[in-house]
Order: structure tokens, then sequence, then C-alpha cells
């Protein structure tokens, strides 16, 4: 990494099996140009996968993440569910 430059913030997506969803909420979130050069969204196709690409993610957006998934999550500093009465969908290990 060059000088000065910083770290793009990874952003794994794994609310849809759709990918068309997917570049629509990409979108929508890259209009910002604050955001837009500043993050790399990568689109998660199950949960199979996203134990494989979750290790170096600094944000996931999901509905819910399982603990094994979670538990490769090593670098997560914000996990966004997209549902109301999250109670449901946390885990011990994701209130520690």
């Amino acid at each position: 990494m060059r000088k000065g430059k910083k770290k793009r913030t990874k952003v794994v997506v794994a609310l849809t099996p759709k990918c068309s969803d997917f570049d629509a909420f990409c979108e929508v979130v890259c209009s910002s140009p604050k955001i837009k050069n500043k993050v790399d969204f990568v689109f998660s196709e199950n949960k199979e996968h996203l134990r494989e690409i979750i290790s170096d993610a600094s944000i996931l957006v999901c509905m819910k993440i399982d603990k094994d998934a979670f538990s490769k999550a090593k670098n997560l500093k914000w996990v966004h569910l997209g549902l109301a009465g999250v109670d449901r969908a946390l885990s011990p290990e994701m209130l520690k």
C-alpha cells in the first residue's frame, strides 16, 4: 500500500440470493461520493461462501449470521442487520 493511501473497507453483503438486488444495494450506497471510493462490496452467494469471504471483512450487512461464520470474522467492526427485532438474530458471541 502506498504511503498516505488508506486501505479500502471490505463490506460483505449477505441479504439476498439475487445478484440484481446486490447491485441495486451497492448503487444506492455508492451514490454518496464520501463512500464510493472507500469501500469494496462483496456479494455473499450463500452461507458457505460467507464463511470463505468473511475473515477480512470490516462490515457485514445481513439478516442473520451463524456462529461458524461469525467465529471466522476476525476483522468485523460493524454488523448491520436488515430486520426489526434483532434480538432473535443476536448470539452471545456477537454481544461480546
